[in-house]
């Protein structure tokens, strides 16, 4: 069995180098110990026309495997240093196999 594990344990070291942009960041639990961790940054911006207007947007995120964060559970209003800059997580999405996505909101530079 420990070797199903080391298997997968590789795919995932292979998606987080892979898929997006891998970085190091510093994740802070809103009550705990800071926790450094490399994480799968994006932050994409999207438009689309509709009718005679348009929308945009933009949903920075970050991915990771929950293994990397042991023993923090993620949480709404932890923060996560990545880029230079400090961001608050606004959601908390677990895919249910190991991985979680955190959507973040920039916070404001003093």
């Amino acid at each position: 069995m420990s070797n199903w594990l080391e298997l997968c344990e590789g795919v995932d070291d292979s998606i987080l180098e892979h898929m997006g942009e891998p970085v190091e960041a510093l994740y802070t639990p809103k009550s705990g110990t800071p926790k450094n961790v490399v994480v799968n940054f994006r932050n994409v911006y999207d438009q689309a026309d509709v009718g005679h207007g348009g929308i945009a947007a933009s949903r920075p995120m970050v991915g990771t495997r929950l293994a990397q964060l042991e023993p923090i559970e993620p949480d709404e209003g932890d923060l996560i240093f990545v880029r230079g800059a400090t961001w608050s997580v606004t959601e908390v999405q677990p895919n249910g196999q190991g991985w979680v996505l955190l959507f973040l909101h920039k916070r404001a530079t003093v």
